[in-house]
């Protein structure tokens, strides 16, 4: 095996490992927060795969979905697109087909994100958010169970 084979073999076993922390992390949260990091996975998804609806049919959506209520939805939504200097949801399905690649990603991301640390009230950060959690959440809850 050469030099560059094995490090590459190094690299993979050690990404391998971060993500199965990564997942072992998630599982570990308590149920509320556990429960907050999916739906925040689970809400620009439904935004993102529904970029011509309004703002009733997005609720409707959201609640089969995630079972919240609407009380919790519409708040929710306003902040979320007032964090992205967005006033409306026009304005942010707007800005999300407006946006490519890593600027698209990183719009999702940030609202999943931001949705998890609302609904957790506070108690999901950015830190641990940022630690792939929110990745974790996506891939196994949402990814895997379409």
């Amino acid at each position: 095996m050469s030099f560059l084979t094995k490090l590459l073999a190094l690299i993979g076993h050690a990404f391998e490992s971060l993500w199965k922390t990564t997942e072992d992390e998630l599982e570990k949260l308590p149920p509320d927060q556990k429960e907050a990091a999916i739906t925040g996975s689970i809400i620009p998804q439904i935004i993102k795969n529904n970029l011509d609806i309004g703002e009733t049919s997005l609720t409707g959506l959201i609640i089969d979905k995630t079972h919240l209520p609407v009380d919790v939805i519409e708040p929710l939504l306003q902040a979320t697109y007032k964090e992205f200097n967005t006033a409306s949801l026009s304005e942010y399905q707007n800005l999300l087909k407006s946006s490519t690649g890593a600027k698209w990603m990183s719009l999702l991301e940030g609202a999943a994100k931001f949705i998890a640390g609302q609904l957790s009230g506070g108690k999901l950060t950015w830190e641990s958010l940022g630690l792939g959690l929110i990745q974790a959440a996506y891939l196994k809850y949402v990814k895997g169970s379409n």
